[in-house]
């Protein structure tokens, strides 16, 4: 695999784009890192985050399992809105040992996809 570098100057973590070099060309491969909304957040702050793609409908951490059930149906009808993927439990922290929440997506012929074939299927 081939190292992604963070490029310099960045202003913010929300800023930040990342050099991926190239073996066998001299120019580098720009890409922009993928931004999840995640619990404990704030709801409202969805449509100011700059490349977001999906939001945590369910985390793993106590503090935010209340959150989760009282943000529900801002969470659903913003994602739906905005054409983000909803996840659950980016934030398990070891609290315990049974997942609170499954990811779980049909993608056919997966086994067989490239890497890149496969993260562009996923991102559809």
């Amino acid at each position: 695999m081939v190292p992604i570098e963070p490029i310099a100057g960045a202003r913010s973590s929300w800023e930040c784009v990342y050099r991926r070099p190239r073996p066998d060309a001299a120019n580098s491969l720009i890409i922009s890192p993928i931004v999840i909304f995640t619990l404990p957040g704030n709801p409202a702050s969805l449509r100011s985050l700059p490349n977001l793609v999906g939001a945590e409908l369910v985390d793993g951490a106590p503090r935010a399992l209340d959150q989760s059930m009282r943000f529900v149906t801002m969470l659903r009808r913003s994602a739906r809105d905005m054409r983000l993927a909803l996840l659950g439990n980016s934030n398990n922290h070891g609290w315990g040992r049974t997942a609170v929440a499954w990811n779980v997506m049909t993608v056919p012929g997966w086994r067989d996809m490239s890497p890149d074939l496969l993260d562009a299927s996923i991102q559809r």
